[in-house]
């Protein structure tokens, strides 16, 4: 479930990073925003179920700012490597972060212990 975005947006970035122009930025808005439409509500729905119920709360709000934070830190960061290494390094290293992402992601959620069931409460 989370492993078919991230390579869908990491072949984006480095599709982007070895084909300059409109065609392949076109791609690439196509593929992220595919990404973000998946992988954004999924990765909340899986902090919500690993967390305990009366802590879910917490749980959506703590991954909510990891988010904005790394809306505010990714592009400053990057805006740094496009300066010094030009965009398709840019996209490159960009894929690295999210192969590392993917790596470490399999290695917790497979080392976490079973999720529970979020049972909406009945009215």
């Amino acid at each position: 479930m989370v492993v078919a975005p991230v390579l869908l947006q990491i072949s984006s970035h480095l599709f982007l990073a070895f084909n300059p122009g409109v065609a392949a930025l076109m791609y690439m808005a196509v593929i992220g925003g595919f990404f973000s439409a998946v992988l954004q509500p999924t990765l909340n729905a899986l902090s919500l179920k690993s967390s305990p119920a009366k802590r879910a709360g917490a749980a959506s709000a703590t991954y909510w700012l990891g988010f904005d934070a790394g809306m505010a830190v990714g592009p400053t960061l990057f805006g740094f490597i496009v300066d010094a290494a030009g965009y398709a390094r840019s996209y490159v290293i960009g894929a690295g972060f999210m192969v590392l992402f993917l790596i470490v992601a399999l290695i917790v959620l497979r080392k976490a212990p079973p999720m529970r069931d979020i049972v909406q409460p009945v009215e």
